[in-house]
């Protein structure tokens, strides 16, 4: 069959009663000029498309077979299609859309509108014009999709579909909502997979049912340091779970918490922000002073942040979190941040204690005599994904292990202790660290057994996801919120090669194992060295959702989407740090910057430099200020302009010191 070209059609035939959506018969929705629309007889017990108004051109020809081998949910469906019109969408300005929808009768030309400008196609014209299409804003067509949703029912339920040769607009209920035309490649993006199967027969089908949007599994840990994983080179500790997540994923070397202490870095994954930004910068509540006076800061995320739940939800995911929470007291809890349920979140760090009934009350959780904690947020998360496996779905499950205080099963305390005497050690187990002294060999058995218990719940959720069948749809991320705990507070496990720990500046304090798993995407056993931090899970989920960004709300978070899919870097100069308080594991108020291999921090005591290249140093026992002057004082300038740009707070002097 021989198509007209653009130039020659019939305007007039076009903006009769065929646009208008008649809703009152069910069987004619479109078609009653037979000059322009020939009858195709077709019977299909389901069109598998979400975005049935995205498929604004249909064309018929001869050489489409008669029926779907890959589909038997459709029966001897007569088809003829043979190509997707690549006219494009008309090069003319656009015209705003009236508040009011306007109706028009059968031959009452309708109203030109169209979606706002952001939404029209420049230009994609046929010939000699070869500039490629912007993608299309899918949140803009949110109140069609509906509307297509029902009409795709009543064209199956008549037996038949509308065979449109061309068109140019999206009409709902006799007003036109949009001003469009898709070219083939962005017909085949916007179009529901199986409709599009049907219409380009090259095209896989994939199954009988879209690929819904994929499901989140968060699983956050409290102070796991960079080593302490099987996948990262712990010989003491025993994760097979989390190194089988590893295997089954991409395993980052280079990820970076955003504070050296817990809740600024969980702020910052909420809402895509630096802690700087927020002056949201120290554990809830830190206090301590020295030569300097730290300066005063938020006590909670502010309810205007717009979080990564809220956005999911807004897309019609159910929001879970489980465990700790650490970012305010009431209202400023879970619930109030974008989440439906809450089990567990509240203003505290730390539980009261890790086995029922001793910690009653913190968290505010119900357990069974001699229950462990860790162990019965792993219930609580198993009992949510059981009922939402039908409906996208976020889970952020905050461990409390491994924070103090440090407590684990008997069985597992008694294993690692005869592990540990199997292993002698002819190391000093502690080096002075600053004004501290840090842990140089992994064997505290009390801890390992923390950390084994948080591998178990991994293996569980993982397990339980596989149960339901809805793992090849999920997304699942494994993260620690700060550097592990070396230098303070029972001195538990080793960071080495890392320098220090939980508190400090140094890449103990604040590097940290990071894990994503995407089926599908990622290839197995993946390994990224890009510098990546934790705002960047905003961007990166929305991107992976295929949600639109809100860059006004993740200012500071890139997208690591590319990264998942294979590219080597991301296009980002530095990653800053903000630390004007002291910590109570013995670091000194400080910034850091890290630009490619080098790593600049400025301690605001004495305004002291210190300047490490990673790539060779990573355990920062070199300074090199003072051999690379230069490349010291441009990576300050830098640290300076990026505090002033996010409005940092910094510490002063102490007159009582």
């Amino acid at each position: 069959m021989v198509f007209r070209k653009w130039s020659k059609i019939n305007y007039k035939q076009l903006r009769t009663n065929n646009y208008e959506l008649n809703t009152s018969n069910e069987r004619s929705i479109f078609m009653q000029n037979k000059a322009n629309f020939r009858k195709v007889k077709l019977n299909v017990n389901k069109v598998l498309t979400r975005n049935y108004e995205q498929m604004n051109t249909w064309s018929i020809g001869k050489n489409e077979p008669k029926t779907n081998p890959n589909e038997p949910k459709f029966k001897k469906a007569k088809m003829n299609v043979t190509s997707i019109l690549t006219v494009g969408y008309e090069n003319k300005p656009p015209i705003r859309a009236p508040k009011k929808q306007t109706q028009f009768s059968k031959r009452q030309k309708p109203m030109q509108t169209s979606l706002p400008q952001r939404i029209m196609k420049k230009t994609v014209l046929s010939g000699s014009d070869k500039t490629k299409p912007n993608k299309p804003n899918f949140s803009q067509f949110q109140r069609q999709k509906n509307a297509a949703k029902s009409l795709t029912r009543r064209y199956t339920k008549g037996g038949r579909l509308p065979q449109i040769r061309h068109c140019k607009r999206i009409v709902r209920k006799g007003t036109i909502v949009a001003d469009t035309f898709l070219n083939r490649r962005d017909f085949v993006k916007m179009m529901g997979l199986g409709a599009a199967a049907l219409a380009m027969p090259k095209l896989p089908v994939f199954g009988n049912r879209l690929r819904r949007k994929p499901n989140f599994v968060f699983i956050l840990i409290d102070d796991m340091g960079f080593k302490d994983l099987g996948c990262y080179g712990s010989t003491f500790y025993e994760t097979p779970n989390i190194d089988k997540l590893a295997a089954d994923g991409m395993r980052f070397t280079d990820a970076y918490a955003a504070c050296p202490v817990c809740s600024p870095t969980r702020a910052s994954i909420m809402t895509g922000k630096y802690p700087a930004r927020l002056n949201h910068t120290d554990y809830l509540v830190g206090r301590r002073r020295g030569k300097l006076i730290p300066p005063e800061y938020i006590h909670q995320m502010p309810l205007e942040e717009v979080t990564i739940a809220e956005a999911l939800k807004e897309a019609g995911y159910t929001t879970c979190f489980i465990g700790k929470w650490h970012l305010g007291d009431k209202p400023y809890w879970p619930e109030h941040q974008g989440f439906d349920v809450n089990i567990g979140g509240t203003r505290s760090g730390m539980p009261r204690n890790y086995f029922w009934p001793q910690w009653r009350g913190n968290p505010p959780i119900q357990g069974r005599a001699g229950e462990y904690l860790t162990d019965r947020l792993t219930d609580e998360a198993l009992k949510f994904l059981e009922g939402k496996k039908d409906k996208p779905f976020l889970l952020y499950l905050s461990h409390y292990a491994v924070h103090i205080p440090l407590q684990a099963k008997k069985d597992m305390i008694e294993k690692y202790k005869a592990k540990a005497a199997k292993q002698p050690t002819k190391e000093a187990r502690f080096l002075p660290e600053g004004r501290s002294k840090a842990r140089q060999v992994q064997d505290h058995p009390v801890y390992a057994g923390m950390v084994e218990s948080v591998d178990e719940s991994v293996g569980r959720v993982m397990k339980k996801l596989e149960d339901l069948g809805v793992a090849d749809n999920t997304v699942v991320i494994f993260m620690s919120d700060n550097g592990g705990l070396s230098t303070a507070e029972g001195l538990p496990t080793s960071n080495l090669p890392l320098r220090a720990g939980k508190g400090w500046l140094y890449e103990g304090g604040i590097r940290e194992p990071m894990i994503i798993k995407w089926p599908g995407v990622v290839k197995p056993q993946s390994v990224c060295s890009e510098p990546v931090t934790s705002t960047d899970f905003y961007p990166t989920m929305l991107e992976m959702a295929g949600l639109p960004l809100k860059p006004k709300q993740h200012i500071d978070g890139v997208s690591l989407v590319p990264l998942l899919k294979g590219r080597k870097t991301l296009k980002r100069e530095a990653i800053f740090w903000h630390y004007p308080h002291y910590g109570n594991q013995g670091g000194s108020p400080g910034g850091v910057v890290r630009a490619g291999d080098y790593k600049l921090i400025e301690f605001y005591e004495d305004n002291r430099l210190e300047l490490y290249n990673l790539k060779a140093d990573i355990g920062e026992k070199n300074n090199l200020a003072d051999k690379m002057p230069g490349t010291a004082a441009r990576l300050r300038k830098k640290l300076q302009i990026w505090r002033k740009e996010v409005h940092a707070q910094m510490p002063k002097p102490n007159p009582d010191y």
